[in-house]
Order: C-alpha cells, then sequence, then structure tokens
C-alpha cells in the first residue's frame, strides 16, 4: 500500500492529527470518493466543504456530485472534525 499525506483545516486553521484521527479520515475519505462515478485510480484528491458546497478533485480534475453524496460527504467529514481537539464548536 503507499504511503498517504492528509492534511486537514478547518476555518483557515491547520489541524494535526495524530495516528487514529489521520488514518480514519484517509481511508473512510477515500473510500467514499473511490465510489463516485468518474473516479479512477486517485493519486491525488481535495475535499471541501464551504458555504453549504461539498468540492471533490481528484487527480486535478474536479468530479461532479449529486446532492446525496455531497450531503454525505459533508456530514461525515463535519461529524468527524466536531469531535477533534483544537476544532472550535461554532
Amino acid at each position: 500500500m503507499r504511503e498517504l499525506k492528509t492534511s486537514l483545516t478547518v476555518n483557515a486553521t491547520p489541524i494535526e492529527l495524530s495516528d487514529f484521527p489521520n488514518e480514519f479520515l484517509t481511508q473512510t475519505v477515500m473510500a467514499a470518493v473511490s465510489t463516485l462515478k468518474k473516479v479512477g485510480e486517485i493519486t491525488a484528491m481535495e475535499v471541501s466543504f464551504s458555504n453549504g458546497k461539498t468540492t471533490v478533485t481528484v487527480n486535478g480534475k474536479k468530479i461532479p456530485l449529486g446532492p446525496f453524496p455531497s450531503r454525505v460527504i459533508a456530514s461525515t467529514l463535519s461529524g468527524f472534525v466536531s469531535v477533534l481537539k483544537g476544532v472550535e464548536k461554532d
């Protein structure tokens, strides 16, 4: 398995992740995104949620999202982030 680098930024603040949250976030997002249509092998990926809009970019290409996958990804990431130390609850 290749080494994956994951970073998390919440409200412009970088969040440092220990081993378990890092691995959990990486594997969860990879699994969700890999099931989307038009996604092949993932070598680089960016997922963002801002102002109610979820954006997924894989290998430099923006992946179109329908309402359901958009909400699932956003809700999963919001739930994950909400329990991390160092993240403001607002």
